[in-house]
């Protein structure tokens, strides 16, 4: 589909945000076992996923930093006939500028649930459309990228070729669709550097209250 010649009135919604495909995700991954398995192998790399534990939105840490998406699930633990829990700690994004060090942030909030016993193994994964995949990879350095990187392009994909089974399927593609759409052909944010660095301080001195 060529998004430049969609009008906005054959859009399912007007105007859609990150929350909402935070939503899709969520809904998803508390009622599909077949998205579950998709998603577990495709960041995983492996058949890995046996049962569902929990998806959970917007999770914000001790350090109030928030997860978008947090999907827990029961599996076998690398070669070994160990079962445990793992987790996959989603980042959403549409077109907002990623936080400074935020792949970082997300690998820690994973080694701290870890360390917690929340789970045994996890990764980190960013979801968004195909074009910030690719500016965000160019610009991003190790020690802050995600573990992996899922377009809107392969979500899409794997509803679109579900389409035809249920109208639910079809439903979510077009939810997709809109966020591409969303991305390909508008908002490009400015970002206030004074208004960052005042942020940056701000959380820098509550730090140091809260030890007191």
């Amino acid at each position: 589909m060529n998004y430049s010649t969609v009008l906005p009135q054959h859009r399912a919604i007007a105007k859609i945000y990150e929350r909402d495909m935070d939503l899709v995700l969520v809904e998803e991954l508390e009622s599909s076992n077949e998205f579950r398995i998709w998603l577990a192998s495709r960041v995983f790399g492996t058949d890995c996923f046996l049962s569902h534990l929990r998806a959970t939105h917007s999770v914000v840490d001790e350090s109030n930093r928030e997860s978008d998406v947090i999907f827990r699930f029961h599996s076998k633990i690398d070669a070994s006939s160990e079962i445990g829990i793992k987790a996959i700690l989603l980042e959403n994004k549409i077109d907002a500028i990623a936080q400074p060090n935020q792949g970082m942030d997300y690998g820690n909030r994973g080694k701290s649930g870890r360390d917690r016993g929340e789970w045994l193994d996890f990764k980190t994964c960013l979801v968004a459309p195909k074009s910030y995949l690719k500016s965000y990879l160019q610009t991003s350095s190790d020690e802050d990228s995600f573990d992996e990187c899922i377009s809107y392009e392969e979500i899409l994909s794997y509803f679109a070729s579900r389409k035809e089974r249920d109208e639910r399927f079809k439903w979510k593609a077009r939810l997709v669709e809109d966020a591409i759409f969303k991305k390909q052909t508008g908002y490009a944010p400015v970002i206030s550097e004074e208004a960052t660095a005042f942020v940056r301080e701000y959380h820098a001195c509550a730090k140091v209250f809260e030890r007191l």
